[in-house]
């Protein structure tokens, strides 16, 4: 979700308060990455610079995979946010992978930075959807030979950042965009989107919410609004204190450390049905000075 803003927010940052060494120190396989043209027929894309609104949407995909192995392996599928590529996710899909999943981010071709003219976020509605036709074509003939057959089509999560995370909460939460397949919910810094239809809140797995309470972008009660509509428990809301819009994620320290690895906890506990990840998903979820947790059902 994005806001202008007039204020200055000053963020220290707790890695050098708490030291550098690493708390995200699971097991890891080595990564590649390969990708793969999806294309949905059905649906339009609006207009964006010149180009004016077609049929069809194109969702070049990029995936990352592990390595070691011939799974078959969960799978994430990915949202990026407002004008930015998957690849500007890099560090935390790869740090995924390396966790034994794999991730397929989609550029989106409204709100995507590859296209013609100015990305748009109006286009939002659509991108849940965008989600299902990538997680269509991964499980299809015609996926990438690196991943093709190789994916548990029971395991399978949805994660988004910014407006990506809002996408994911609409996935989740709003009934005529729900995706049964997707058993697991990540939403970083994401909001709830004006959706054509009302929401229902009748997620239909564990919904984790993720929120740095310093982001300029998209505020604590947007994220908040996410996991209290989340009816169904399993859910989780992890706040970040001092945090802003991306450090999260993407960067080092402790605390994007500890988020990074908890999130890996979620999903290890959420799809792959790891017991002893739930005791490190409190751990990490819950850090003094680093994280802050509500949760239901867990």
């Amino acid at each position: 979700m994005r806001r202008s803003v007039t204020a200055l927010v000053v963020v220290v940052t707790l890695a050098g308060v708490l030291g550098s060494c690493s708390v995200d120190s699971d097991p890891r396989v080595a990564v590649a990455t390969t990708s793969m043209s999806v294309y949905d027929s059905t649906r339009w894309t609006p207009a964006r610079g010149w180009v004016a609104a077609h049929p069809g949407r194109n969702l070049p995909t990029t995936i990352w995979y592990p390595t070691e192995g011939n799974g078959p392996w969960p799978l994430i599928v990915f949202a990026h946010g407002f004008n930015v590529d998957p690849w500007y996710y890099d560090r935390l899909l790869r740090r995924w992978a390396a966790a034994g999943y794999v991730v397929a981010a989609p550029e989106f071709p409204g709100s995507g930075p590859n296209s013609p003219g100015p990305a748009r976020a109006d286009d939002i509605p659509q991108q849940p959807q965008d989600l299902s036709v990538v997680i269509t074509a991964m499980l299809g003939p015609g996926a990438p030979a690196e991943v093709a057959g190789k994916i548990d089509p029971a395991q399978i999560a949805a994660a988004g950042h910014s407006d990506g995370g809002s996408t994911v909460a609409a996935l989740a939460l709003n009934g005529p965009v729900r995706d049964y397949r997707v058993r697991s919910f990540l939403v970083l810094a994401g909001a709830l989107p004006s959706m054509p239809a009302q929401y229902d809140g009748a997620n239909t797995g564990p919904v984790l919410v993720v929120q740095g309470d310093q982001d300029p972008y998209n505020y604590v009660s947007d994220a908040r609004s996410v996991y209290l509509f989340s009816h169904n428990p399993p859910k989780a809301f992890v706040i970040a204190p001092g945090a802003g819009h991306t450090d999260l994620y993407l960067d080092d320290g402790v605390q994007p450390d500890t988020v990074r690895a908890a999130t890996v906890d979620w999903l290890n506990l959420t799809l792959k049905g790891q017991q002893p990840a739930r005791d490190r998903f409190f751990t990490h979820a819950s850090s003094p000075g680093v994280t802050e947790l509500e949760s239901s059902g867990l």
